[in-house]
Order: C-alpha cells, then sequence, then structure tokens
C-alpha cells in the first residue's frame, strides 16, 4: 500500500516543486541584475497574482476531473472516465487560449490594473509574455498530472 501511495505521489510532488522552483529561480536571477533588481523583482510581484489566477483555473479543471475519472474507472465505466478526461482536457485547453488571448490583447491594462507603474511596467510586461505564452502547455501539463493517478 505504502509502495502505491509513493508511486503516484512522487511525480505529482515534483510537477509541484518544478513548478515552485520556477519562481525562486526567476527571483534569484532577477534579483541580481545589477541597477535594476528591485524594478525587476517589482515587475515579478506584479505578475504573481494573475499567475495565481491562471493556476487556480489549471487546479478547477485538473483536480476537479480526476477524483471524478478515479470514481468512474473504480466503478468500471471506463467510458465515462474517458469522457471526463477528454472534458478537461478540452476545458484546460480552452481556457487556456482564452487566458493567453486575454493576456496578449489587455497587458497594458491588466498589468496597470495589478500595479505597475510606469517604471515596473517594461519588467512586468516582459515577465509577463514570457508567461503567458507559455500559459497552455503549463495548464496542460499540470492540470493533467492528476488524472497520471487515477
Amino acid at each position: 500500500m505504502a509502495r502505491n501511495i509513493l508511486s503516484m505521489a512522487i511525480p505529482m510532488t515534483i510537477a509541484q516543486l518544478v513548478n515552485v522552483l520556477y519562481s525562486v529561480t526567476d527571483r534569484f536571477f532577477i534579483g541580481h541584475i545589477p541597477g535594476a533588481s528591485s524594478l525587476g523583482l517589482t515587475g515579478i510581484g506584479i505578475v504573481f497574482p494573475i499567475i495565481s489566477i491562471i493556476t487556480a483555473f489549471t487546479n478547477l479543471f485538473g483536480m476537479g476531473g480526476a477524483p471524478l475519472c478515479a470514481i468512474a474507472r473504480g466503478r468500471k465505466d471506463d467510458k465515462t472516465a474517458e469522457r471526463i478526461i477528454g472534458a478537461s482536457f478540452y476545458m484546460l485547453a480552452l481556457t487556456a487560449l482564452v487566458l493567453t488571448a486575454i493576456g496578449v490583447i489587455f497587458i497594458r491594462p491588466l498589468l496597470y490594473a495589478f500595479g505597475a507603474s510606469p517604471d515596473t511596467y517594461p519588467y512586468a510586461r516582459d515577465y509577463f509574455l514570457i508567461y503567458i505564452w507559455g500559459t497552455p502547455f503549463s495548464m496542460l501539463g499540470l492540470g493533467m498530472n492528476g488524472f497520471i493517478n487515477s
């Protein structure tokens, strides 16, 4: 039993650890930029709530669908499990594309709404653009992770 739990928990833990290390690594390197480290770190801080919102949508469909899939598989109802996986994947992909489009189209007002100033906007914009273009891959990768165990 413990072996089964570990075999399922380790991949999920590694995925979450990589996600956290992403933020820590960004802060480490940006904090060492000569002459602009405080503005760069402020730019990251402005983008962080938006990343949290994107992560919330990821968890909505990933963590919401995986238990339903596991329940269906436990009942030996593979058709329902496949529909749940498909629906979750579709919703993750659709939401990722919508959030990416909103982020790219409304980048300036969005960042200013979250606290950017004329000094911090260029740093926040550059960081945000890198993150937002990777959003579909991030959402699909993290969102479908729970289905590995189910």
